[in-house]
């Protein structure tokens, strides 16, 4: 294997231990015997653990920021369907979903993330933006409906929340209600966005 897809094994293999053991629960041990890579080898990709954690957060980071923009095109501007559609991703893809719950409410996030994560926030913000009114903070806007529904799918996850039709409802209306007041046009037009 060379140095590249050892480091990318190295990054998925830490998402699914973060998202089967937690932060603390995770270790350099589980990670090496989860992708057949000398412990040793760890140091020879990323600076330590923390180092090796963070780079596994941006990766889904980057990912679930990603999927927001794509749903933004997609969508057409239905701002419904774009929190439908990242419910449905969380859902669907919960090692990254519990790997990113995990580390973004711990002070690994603060320590070694939170400025990458900004950045990654004020870009995605830009294509928002005009979607908004003027003077809007869309990237808090934006920040909360991630985490809102990353920790409701935390909630579906660990079984206090079914995984049914009616939360997916309930999510998308708790979110929409509280980021609708924000958008551009009148209340007819604020209805499609």
């Amino acid at each position: 294997m060379r140095h590249f897809e050892v480091r990318e094994s190295l990054i998925s293999q830490t998402i699914s231990v973060i998202a089967a053991f937690g932060l603390e629960g995770t270790t350099t041990r589980q990670i090496s015997k989860a992708t057949g890579i000398n412990e040793a080898y760890i140091y020879r990709c990323f600076q330590d653990k923390d180092d090796l954690i963070a780079e596994a957060f941006f990766r889904v980071d980057t990912e679930i920021l990603g999927q927001l923009a794509d749903y933004a095109e997609a969508a057409r501007g239905d701002f419904k369907t774009v929190l439908r559609m990242l419910w449905r991703y969380l859902l669907q893809n919960r090692e990254k979903t519990l790997t990113f719950v995990r580390y973004f409410y711990s002070p690994y996030f603060q320590k070694h993330s939170a400025a990458r994560h900004g950045a990654l926030i004020a870009d995605l913000a830009k294509g928002y933006a005009p979607r908004f009114l003027p003077g809007t903070n869309v990237e808090l806007l934006l920040q909360y409906m991630i985490c809102t529904q990353v920790s409701i799918a935390d909630s579906v996850f660990k079984g206090c929340v079914p995984a049914d039709a009616q939360t997916e409802e309930d999510v998308v209306r708790l979110v929409y209600q509280a980021v609708s007041p924000f958008f551009c046009g009148t209340v007819e037009e604020r209805v499609t966005l």
